[in-house]
Formats: structure tokens, C-alpha cells, sequence
């Protein structure tokens, strides 16, 4: 029998016994509950010494202009992102393509079609419409490159290194893409009617042809490459150098002072 049963069904106890009684009950009950819940309880792990978490550093100070330089870097390397991207879909534009070809009449015109190498019918792909064909820009490549072939043996040899350079088997030609060969066609049509452009205004000032000339064509050519490599590079296209050499006019009283040691030491000897 339990001890709260005992109490319950003993003789009737005083007020003061009740107390006790009814407080050694609460004891009782307490003390099983603390033992349960220390059953329950997983064991504690010990995990060493406490580490304390450490203030971050403060963040390096950066000056404003860095922080432009850094701004100016991002934009061009997004503007570059985006005239890739541009340029690489231009080949797609109706602008840089030509009319498809259509059979029949009416009703019944359709797209041509041509069967290619695996034996499958499609339609006649819409041709390019370029300026340049491709044989032109190989060889502007070309030359570009052997240009600054040349320019890297100056450079070594005034700094007393020795280069590979090109072969001469094998030149070098850079690659590329649809999209890069429609803007350096843009580029070198642009140039072109520049050109064009500055000589028709040359002849016209003059009065002198009903036609553009060679005379006009060449002044044209030197006129734009000098706006041109004046925006594009940090010195001027051409420096100037007087080639006589420079005479310097001594003072008459100051080149006889000068003469008369040596004239006293001669009469002396």
C-alpha cells in the first residue's frame, strides 16, 4: 500500500499532523518527478572550453578614385558583354540578309528547297548581305598581324630580347566570328564613306573636277587617319623635327676676354 493510501484510510489525525502529512505528500511526489525527469535526460557532452566569437575586421578603406577606376572597369566590361551580344544576333537581322527565294504564284508561292547532304529536303537558307567577302577580311588580318609582327621585333630588339615571331611557312591570321566580322565590316564601311565624304567637300571647295580625283581621294585619306589616330592614341601622328643644326653666336667682348691668357702665355713661350 502507498504511503498517500495509508494516510487516506489511517485513524483521524490532529490539524498540526495533517500538515505534516500533506506537506511530506508534496515531498514525495516531487522527488519521483525530479527522478524521472533525470532518467529521461541524456547525459551532457562535454565540448571543451567555451570559444568566444571574434569581432569582424574592419573593412580596408578605399579611396574614391579607386572606386571610379573600379566603376569604369564594370561599365566596359558590361558594354563589351552587351556589343557581343548584339553583334552576334546582327547576322540574324533582316538588315544583313537577303530576300529568300520563292517558287510558284499566288496561292501556291513557297520558299524554294534543296535537298542537302543527308538526303533531306529544306528550304534555300537567305544569303548574306555583305560588303566585304571574307577572302577581304583574311587579308586584312593578315596584314594587321604582320604589322604588329614588326612592331614586337623593334620593341625586342631595342630591349635585347629574343622573340619567336611569326613563322614563315605559316603567317598568323586570327579567327572570328560572324558577329565580329559584321562590325569590322560596319567599321571599315564607315571609314570608307568617310573618306568618300571628306573628298567630295575637298572638290567641291576647289571647283576644279566634275569628278572625285585620285589628288582629292589621297588628301581625303590623310585628313580621316589623322582624326582618326589623333582620337585613338595618345601621341600626335607625326612630329616635326628641324634637321639643321643649331649655331650658337658668341659675344664678341666675351670671346676676346676669353682669347687673352692664351694669346700672353704664346707671346711669353
Amino acid at each position: 500500500m502507498s504511503a498517500s493510501a495509508r494516510i487516506a484510510t489511517g485513524p483521524p489525525l490532529h490539524a498540526h499532523q495533517a500538515q505534516s502529512h500533506t506537506v511530506f505528500h508534496i515531498l514525495y511526489s516531487s522527488l519521483g518527478m525530479l527522478f524521472w525527469v533525470a532518467a529521461l535526460t541524456p547525459p551532457h557532452k562535454h565540448t571543451g572550453p567555451t570559444q568566444h566569437t571574434q569581432m569582424p575586421k574592419a573593412k580596408p578603406k578605399v579611396w574614391s578614385a579607386e572606386k571610379s577606376a573600379k566603376s569604369l572597369r564594370q561599365d566596359a566590361a558590361e558594354l563589351a558583354k552587351a556589343t557581343n551580344i548584339t553583334w552576334g544576333s546582327a547576322r540574324k537581322a533582316p538588315l544583313f540578309l537577303r530576300k529568300p527565294k520563292y517558287v510558284g504564284s499566288g496561292k501556291g508561292k513557297k520558299r524554294a528547297t534543296m535537298t542537302n547532304r543527308f538526303g533531306v529536303e529544306v528550304q534555300i537558307p537567305q544569303r548574306a548581305n555583305r560588303c566585304f567577302r571574307t577572302a577581304t577580311l583574311k587579308t586584312l588580318l593578315s596584314g594587321a598581324a604582320a604589322s604588329v609582327n614588326e612592331l614586337l621585333k623593334d620593341e625586342a630588339g631595342a630591349m635585347k630580347t629574343e622573340i619567336n615571331g611569326e613563322a614563315s611557312v605559316a603567317v598568323s591570321l586570327p579567327k572570328l566570328s560572324v558577329g565580329a566580322e559584321i562590325e569590322l565590316e560596319h567599321a571599315l564601311s564607315a571609314y570608307t564613306q568617310t573618306i568618300f565624304d571628306v573628298a567630295v567637300q575637298i572638290k567641291d571647295s576647289m571647283d576644279m573636277h566634275s569628278k572625285v580625283s585620285a589628288g582629292c581621294m589621297t588628301s581625303a585619306c590623310e585628313i580621316v587617319n589623322k582624326d582618326v589616330f589623333a582620337s585613338s592614341t595618345l601621341a600626335p601622328g607625326a612630329v616635326c623635327i628641324d634637321g639643321k643644326r643649331r649655331v650658337v653666336k658668341k659675344n664678341k667682348k666675351k670671346a676676346a676676354t676669353e682669347g687673352a691668357p692664351a694669346d700672353k702665355e704664346t707671346a711669353s713661350a
